[in-house]
């Protein structure tokens, strides 16, 4: 299975695979105060 990833057109940043309603979700680190 190839592995292919997608990033946001706005930000650049790399997206997780998961899209909801046509929003997609960001793979972004949690803040350190999490």
């Amino acid at each position: 299975m190839a592995h292919h990833e997608e990033h946001d057109a706005v930000t650049g940043t790399a997206t997780t695979g998961h899209e909801w309603d046509g929003i997609k979700e960001l793979n972004t680190p949690l803040p350190r105060w999490w």
